[in-house]
């Protein structure tokens, strides 16, 4: 508000008077005056010559006596000047100042009675208010906003140019804002006017039917006039576009954000945060509530030495230096825990306001497994060596250069290729080799042996291709020094053959040994066995000479002797040589059949046959009539009081099963183990080889023969043959040699 009694408000007032005396001590005053310029005249009509009038911040016009005439002449003025103007006379009567007053007299003095200084502060306020007012009238003609001045019944009192630009008429005399607006904004306009709201977003019309976006402040002039209001309007069509289309995308953003797998931060370029998305909050833990507002150097989650690193670079960034490079840091997380990220931050603009946005990705796992190859590449033991895809050496570890014999400086970035005709060793064709394992081939680890310093060095290679996701990056070769071992392993193999030959000259003196030892055992069972016969023999003879009339006798005493010989003759004989199989297709019914005629049961024996099966199998029907036999034979002798043999065939979806069932005298579980071994029989006649020839004719069938005892209630002998088998598929002789056959 402009001081009443502030001369320094402007340098200078030009005064204007009119109608001045000579003799007028004010004159004087006034001229003496820095703060006034003033001008004279004593024709008042002078007023009327004046081209530049309007540059005058005041006028005083001077009468000593009234006329009508005179309230004309000022009423005159007053329509071809507008500059404010003072009254000057002797006495000034209360009806003629209202006069003055109504006809638009900015102020009056009276001559003698007011003080020259209260005459001065009355001309500078005056000024003061004039220049104001022309000034502000500047102000709001070049102002970009709309600005008008309405009545309670919205009829429009003043516009500035920008409001006659807006809605395109300077014509707004009679206009009422109201029209301007459609029904719906209307109602809106008539609360907002009568409201104490101050500001409101609303859609004006101009007069070509053009729709504009703007932003009303209200002021009201209580203060000068309850009637009137001041209306600034703002055109905002603009930003409301771009407020649209930012919407637009700064939605399209969000869904995307929302759903990102990466972490995503959004602040203003004083480092405010204003934004994080979901993945933010899930890798450090922190609620948006705990994160947003906050100063990023303030967050709890940022590692203390990497603010100024990373703040350095946001204001490299904000001053429009592109920074490409991702940036690598530590941060905390809510529950103590620690993470390394690597985050790329870049400015964007968000509804017309740069920010920055950093996205960053986790990589603690990557990275710690990144330090941990690192780790296992330095302090390896074994010698690691990387290659790009033309063959170069790109890195290599201490542990390599150690077992090549070589330095660091000697190895890298050389080609794979120059240590083909090198003491490295040779590795036969290297390109070929090389080539294989680019194109995906696995290359099993291979021996090299290599020369150094005439010292022999054996070296074990693993190569194997590096790729990413299909994308091949290079070639990495372990070398391992496996000198020591190959020395060990050669000194084992020489030791294993030497033990070999002594294993293999033992056991030659062992089977002689047992050859020997078995050929004692025949001739001591032939010996012990022929035994009898041959006494027989000899007592018969002795007695045909001293008896000849009993020779027929005798002779048949012989014949039996000789008849006993003989079958154990041929029982040796059997087991000892090459076993033939003449296969035909026959029935086990018809097998038992037959070997149950040759055998004599006695009356004590219950002899019972159960056959569930008729199939035909390929089998030496002589060789299977024998095991047979010698089986039966078995169970009867061990049913010396009597008892039940049963003798069962039946199947199953790949085999015929028989089993011969006695009620004897059982076995042990010792004899049971040496069942089908050779020379085992504890009988008085026999050498104990028949049990043995009936496995081998199994065998040879493809079958199987098991044998389950108990004593005191009886034996059972298994035997499996299959229905089908490679024998039987050939359908021809076949001979087999016994694996089982006694050495001799």
């Amino acid at each position: 508000m402009i001081n009443e009694y502030n001369p320094h408000l402007f340098n200078k007032y030009k005064l204007l008077f009119l109608g001045y005396k000579e003799n007028d001590p004010l004159n004087n005053y006034l001229k003496g005056l820095e703060s006034l310029k003033v001008t004279f005249y004593k024709d008042k009509n002078k007023i009327y010559d004046l081209e530049n009038i309007d540059d005058y911040d005041c006028l005083i016009y001077y009468d000593d006596n009234m006329s009508v005439d005179d309230f004309n002449d000022i009423e005159k003025f007053k329509n071809v000047i507008n500059i404010p103007i003072i009254f000057y006379n002797n006495i000034l009567k209360e009806e003629l100042t209202d006069r003055l007053i109504n006809i638009g007299i900015n102020d009056y003095i009276i001559k003698d009675q007011d003080s020259y200084k209260f005459i001065e502060n009355k001309i500078i306020n005056i000024a003061n208010k004039h220049l104001v007012n022309k000034l502000l009238s500047r102000i709001i003609n070049v102002v970009e906003d709309s600005i008008i001045i309405i009545d309670k019944e919205f009829q429009i009192l003043y516009s500035n140019d920008s409001f006659n630009k807006l809605i395109k008429t300077s014509d707004i005399y009679d206009q009422k804002l109201i029209n301007l607006f459609d029904q719906n904004e209307k109602r809106n306009l008539i609360k907002f006017i009568k409201n104490k709201d101050t500001t409101i977003e609303s859609v004006i019309n101009d007069f070509n039917g053009v729709s504009h976006f703007v932003k009303i402040n209200k002021v009201n002039l209580h203060e000068v006039n309850k009637n009137l209001i001041v209306l600034i309007l703002e055109d905002i069509t603009k930003n409301k576009i771009n407020e649209e289309i930012n919407n637009r995308g700064e939605n399209r953003f969000k869904v995307l954000a929302e759903i990102s797998p990466y972490a995503i931060m959004i602040g203003n370029v004083f480092g405010f945060v204003t934004y994080v998305n979901p993945t933010f909050c899930k890798l450090t833990g922190f609620s948006e509530e705990e994160i947003i507002g906050k100063h990023f150097s303030r967050l709890q989650t940022v590692r203390g030495k990497y603010v100024k690193n990373t703040w350095s670079i946001m204001k490299q960034i904000i001053e429009g230096k592109k920074i490409t490079d991702s940036i690598e840091f530590a941060y905390s997380k809510k529950d103590g825990s620690t993470g390394i990220g690597d985050a790329l931050i870049s400015l964007i603009n968000v509804n017309g306001k740069r920010e920055l946005i950093g996205i960053v990705r986790d990589i603690t796992e990557p990275k710690l497994r990144e330090e941990e190859y690192e780790n296992l590449f330095k302090y390896s033991p074994e010698g690691i060596i990387h290659l790009d895809l033309e063959g170069n050496i790109k890195s290599i570890n201490k542990s390599a250069c150690l077992i090549v014999d070589k330095n660091y400086d000697e190895l890298i970035s050389r080609n794979i290729m120059d240590f083909e005709n090198e003491n490295l060793g040779r590795l036969d064709n290297i390109k070929i080799l090389f080539e294989k394992i680019i194109y995906g081939y696995k290359i099993d680890p291979f021996e090299m042996l290599i020369d150094q310093n005439n010292k022999i060095k054996w070296l074990e290679i693993t190569p194997s291709l590096i790729s990413v996701h299909d994308e091949k990056l290079g070639i990495q070769i372990i070398i391992r020094d496996i000198t020591n071992q190959k020395e060990i392993e050669l000194k084992r193999q020489k030791y294993t053959e030497d033990l070999e030959n002594l294993v293999e000259e033992r056991t030659k003196q062992i089977i002689d040994g047992e050859k020997m030892a078995t050929l004692g055992k025949i001739s001591s069972t032939i010996a012990h066995d022929l035994k009898g016969p041959l006494q027989v023999i000899n007592n018969s003879l002795l007695l045909i000479r001293t008896n000849p009339n009993n020779t027929n006798t005798y002779l048949s005493y012989i014949e039996e002797a000789v008849k006993h010989s003989n079958e154990m003759i041929n029982e040796l004989n059997m087991s000892v040589k090459e076993m033939t199989l003449k296969l035909e297709e026959i029935t086990l019914e018809e097998i038992i059949d037959e070997a149950s005629l040759q055998i004599k049961v006695s009356n004590n024996i219950n002899f019972k046959k159960i056959v569930k099966t008729k199939v035909k199998l390929n089998l030496d029907k002589l060789k299977f009539v024998r095991v047979f036999n010698n089986i039966i034979k078995n169970a009867i002798e061990a049913m010396p009081d009597g008892g039940n043999l049963t003798i069962i065939v039946d199947e199953n979806k790949d085999e015929v099963i028989t089993k011969i069932i006695d009620t004897g005298m059982g076995m042990s579980q010792d004899k049971l183990n040496n069942l089908f071994r050779p020379f085992q029989s504890d009988k008085s006649k026999g050498m104990g080889l028949g049990l043995m020839f009936c496995k081998n004719v199994v065998d040879k069938h493809s079958g199987q023969i098991t044998v389950d005892s108990v004593i005191g209630k009886g034996t059972t002998f298994t035997i499996k043959l299959p229905k089908y088998n490679e024998s039987n598929l050939k359908g021809h002789e076949e001979i087999v040699k016994s694996t089982n056959d006694i050495l001799i």
